[in-house]
């Protein structure tokens, strides 16, 4: 067997044992990071987006890019934000859940490069947990969602044309977008499996572990029972 000697680090998802939800992203040491012939191991990943939800979204507004934030946990240890919209266009379509998925750099609708999501496995779906509002055959799973630009003026509502910017995507701020994707779109990190959480109640990660906390017992007295009286016994 080959052995490789990697120098790298990795990114694990930390999580509220309480809540079940996901907190953010930790810095891995290398010797707990990959296995032996190299390949990271099982949960971990060398880039990761954590998208936080900042409280102002607004239905009636067709401009809601910074409703949300986009932290990136890069290859090489660094962090940096970006400002991100997590809601679609309208209720007509799919709205990703809070959760963790996959993604890897591809072509959004054949034009430009971005990021393409599934749930974690590879799988090209995200299953919604409810009917996709966007189609009326029951079908409860989404797909096609991208991580991609927002429109001109960082438009992110409904078009004259009717047609919707966000069909479900996700969306970066598009004065930032080259330095966004430019973190994903080279020879070294365009192959690399990306993971992605979306958190809709909180307002920025934490990036730690909270352990579940335990239940105390409470131990009631027993009551001695006055109205007993204990037997005579007759020799």
């Amino acid at each position: 067997m080959k052995f490789v000697d990697p120098t790298g680090e990795a990114w694990k998802p930390t999580t509220d044992e309480n809540t079940g939800e996901y907190t953010g992203y930790q810095w891995i040491d290398p010797k707990e990071s990959y296995n032996s012939d190299g390949s990271l191991k099982e949960g971990l990943y060398e880039q990761a987006i954590f998208f936080s939800n900042n409280g102002n979204f607004n239905d009636n507004s067709n401009n809601n890019i910074g409703s949300s934030t986009a932290t990136v946990y890069a290859a090489d240890g660094t962090t940096s934000t970006f400002n991100a919209c997590i809601n679609p266009s309208s209720s007509s379509y799919a709205t990703v859940p809070s959760g963790m998925y996959e993604a890897r750099v591809g072509l959004h609708k054949g034009d430009y490069p971005a990021l393409r999501m599934g749930d974690v496995g590879g799988s090209p779906r995200i299953e919604l947990g409810q009917e996709n509002p966007a189609y009326s055959d029951g079908r409860t799973y989404a797909q096609g969602i991208n991580i991609h630009k927002a429109g001109k003026n960082n438009f992110t509502g409904i078009g004259r044309d009717g047609r919707a910017v966000s069909a479900g995507c996700l969306l970066i701020d598009r004065n930032s977008w080259c330095d966004f994707i430019g973190m994903f779109n080279n020879s070294e990190q365009k192959s690399n499996t990306v993971s992605i959480t979306v958190s809709r109640t909180m307002s920025a990660p934490t990036n730690r572990n909270v352990s579940r906390t335990p239940i105390p017992i409470q131990i009631q007295p027993i009551q001695a029972d006055k109205t007993r009286v204990a037997p005579i016994i007759y020799k």
